[in-house]
């Protein structure tokens, strides 16, 4: 299962822009810290979408605390 197919397995909504911003920030780390870094990318996005209470609100959310978390380990 690519990653792709596991975002969209877990209700997490990439768009193109953020494919090319986890690229970019990966490109700084080892390959074999990839997946470990992926994995962490995931969890952040859909623990800050679980803490959105608006439903309208929750990918936002989650893409926010996701993304930080990559600047963070940037």
């Amino acid at each position: 299962m690519t990653f792709n197919d596991h975002c969209i397995a877990q209700g997490i909504e990439l768009l193109r822009d953020d494919v090319k911003f986890i690229k970019r920030c990966l490109a700084v780390h080892e390959r074999k810290h990839h997946k470990a870094l992926l994995t962490q990318y995931a969890t952040a996005w859909l623990t800050g979408m679980a803490e959105e209470p608006s439903s309208i609100k929750k990918q936002g959310a989650g893409r926010h605390a996701a993304n930080n978390l990559l600047l963070g380990v940037y």
